[in-house]
């Protein structure tokens, strides 16, 4: 009998919520325990989605010997003392973006992974859909890539509460949380993911009072080319994202999920993927997640190590327009 992987979810709000959608429509995940530091909440919660067990002390959790792996989705300032926690536990770990805040904290993670044949992986819908690959593809056949400008200004919902003098984590530089992390973080995959690392950065970036970063431009070097990043939470993009080429281009609606990716050449129109539900872009990577921790074959070992070294470059991307920007963000090692 196939054993479903048992799965933790660390975190109680929309985005787990998708996520334990997505997890149900797999046959090889089961929902197992919520976490909340609040007893009430934990159970609540729970109860609601379907768990098998509710924590209120993450220790507790850890220590669950029925527990294979966990979901973390918490405020950025704690995905590597969780991750860190959980992997030294011997549980996978699939960690929501950005996996940790510096390179330094995800190779030692990384490294505790491989000590203890564990798979460490970001949550990053947009190299893990099954439409990435096939747009990456087609972008080899479009010949040299002239400009990329991939955009993600996205007006936050909470603007108005921040506006009225309340604060939350994707907001607060004391939770590394700003545009750049919550949002520029997509941009960074999906440029290393497509282009590699670039030859040089020069961002600039708008500030709120307490430090945080509310919008980004990012110009990537790429030596005959430059991939350009809008970011912003204070608007709504009505623009498409686009990576413009000699023989063709490719255009998509976010960064998040590639939705409504089309492929344009010879005057003519292909799509690549239309559009889907959260839950229905999230499965991909837990699929993927599964597939690594369940068969570790050559070519699914080959992938994993593949997508750790996507994962790196994305966040040493971000360091460096962090860096940049002027955007300094302390370690929790």
């Amino acid at each position: 009998m196939n054993k479903k992987i048992r799965i933790g979810i660390i975190g109680t709000f929309w985005l787990t919520d998708e996520f334990i959608k997505a997890i149900k429509m797999s046959e090889e995940v089961e929902y197992y325990a919520q976490y909340s530091r609040d007893p009430e909440k934990a159970a609540s919660y729970g109860k609601q989605h379907g768990a098998r067990v509710y924590y209120s002390d993450i220790e507790d959790m850890a220590n669950d010997s029925e527990l294979d792996a966990v979901y973390i989705a918490v405020p950025n300032m704690l995905h590597y003392k969780y991750s860190k926690l959980f992997l030294s536990a011997k549980k996978h770990v699939i960690c929501e973006k950005p996996i940790t805040v510096t390179v330094d904290e995800f190779d030692e993670l990384s490294s505790i992974a491989k000590e203890n044949n564990l798979i460490y992986m970001e949550a990053m819908m947009n190299i893990h859909v099954s439409w990435a690959s096939i747009m990456k593809q087609e972008l080899a056949d479009l010949g040299s890539v002239v400009v990329a400008k991939l955009d993600f200004n996205q007006r936050s919902s909470k603007l108005d509460r921040i506006n009225r003098g309340e604060m939350f984590s994707s907001f607060d530089k004391e939770c590394c949380g700003g545009a750049l992390m919550d949002l520029g973080i997509y941009c960074t995959s999906l440029a290393t993911y497509l282009f590699g690392m670039p030859n040089g950065v020069s961002a600039t970036g708008h500030f709120s009072e307490n430090g945080a970063d509310l919008a980004d431009t990012v110009v990537l070097e790429y030596g005959n080319f430059e991939c350009i990043f809008t970011i912003s939470k204070l608007c709504e993009s009505v623009a498409r994202s686009e990576i413009l080429c000699t023989d063709g281009a490719i255009t998509f609606k976010n960064v998040s999920q590639l939705q409504m990716c089309k492929l344009i050449k010879d005057s003519k129109e292909k799509i690549i993927h239309g559009t889907n539900s959260f839950p229905e872009s999230m499965i991909y990577e837990i699929n993927n997640f599964v597939s690594y921790i369940k068969d570790r074959n050559n070519e699914n070992r080959l992938l994993y190590e593949k997508n750790t070294r996507y994962t790196r470059s994305s966040l040493q991307l971000l360091e460096k327009i962090r860096n940049d920007i002027g955007y300094q963000i302390e370690s929790e090692k």
